[in-house]
């Protein structure tokens, strides 16, 4: 690709919004409710750009995702076959995206977000496969729905901390692979999607905002601040419980035992 300053104003550029989604910071003063809209332009002519807003309104968000997906245009190269002139994998964090040429007729074979970035781009023949990796002990990276392929890979931490992609283990020029997650990682796993799946959303709702009032009382930003410093934040997080009015107190209480007899349940299946 060619990083080169584009004149916008040149170009008969479309848009699509890929997602929106609400997001919430928490502040001393409560929590700033917003809306993040991502968004991607191209003239369908070999420029393309993507770009996040953020705003209080959605309108306003997605006009300033299109404001810093301009801002962030790229020239991509095109063949005369309308595919790109060989096949190229991009590495972005724990993911990777494989690019290849596909046969006439056989348009773009992509996934909804990356169709999107092709086709505004000006592909119309490509076939696109993204593949994740995650550590052996993953757990934020297995919530998720893994339609795609993932590869598991060893790591120097244990817990969470295995997500931080720089304990990640290297040998020459490659990551250590492991055959799969471990059995430990497999029944929380299955424990915390089971939890999940019998909540309603308010119940999910609830929940999460009594967590992060919980986690504000910590002064921890990451997860290492609180892996360093548990042993005082654990006292400040059962004051904030005893603090809490009736209702969030029965819902936290409720969900963790009910988290707990679940992942009992796993492991007793288990061993039998």
């Amino acid at each position: 690709m060619k990083h080169t300053i584009i004149d916008a104003s040149q170009l008969e550029l479309e848009e699509q919004v890929v997602a929106i989604k609400r997001v919430t910071k928490v502040v001393k003063g409560g929590r700033n409710m917003r809306f993040a809209a991502l968004v991607v332009v191209g003239d369908k002519n070999g420029h393309v750009g993507a770009g996040i807003g953020k705003a209080a309104e959605i309108p306003e968000a997605i006009r300033k995702g299109k404001e810093d997906a301009i801002k962030s245009l790229v020239e991509v190269p095109i063949n005369e076959n309308g595919s790109i002139p060989h096949d190229w994998t991009g590495v972005f964090g724990s993911a990777s995206v494989l690019l290849k040429t596909s046969p006439e007729g056989t348009g773009i074979i992509a996934g909804g977000p990356a169709r999107k970035v092709l086709e505004l781009a000006g592909y119309n023949r490509m076939l696109s496969r993204m593949i994740t990796y995650i550590p052996q002990n993953s757990v934020v990276g297995m919530l998720l729905e893994h339609r795609e392929k993932y590869v598991v890979i060893r790591s120097m931490q244990e817990g969470l901390m295995q997500h931080d992609v720089y304990s990640w283990e290297v040998l020459g020029p490659s990551l250590i692979h492991e055959d799969g997650i471990t059995d430990e990682c497999r029944v929380l796993n299955a424990s915390l999607k089971e939890w999940i799946d019998n909540m309603d959303y308010d119940q999910r709702r609830q929940f999460v905002n009594s967590l992060f009032d919980l986690l504000d009382e910590c002064d921890a930003k990451t997860t290492d601040d609180l892996q360093n410093n548990w042993y005082k934040d654990i006292g400040r997080i059962l004051t904030s419980i005893k603090k809490m009015d009736e209702a969030s107190r029965k819902v936290v209480s409720q969900t963790i035992l009910s988290l707990l007899k679940i992942t009992k349940k796993n492991v007793t299946n288990k061993e039998n």
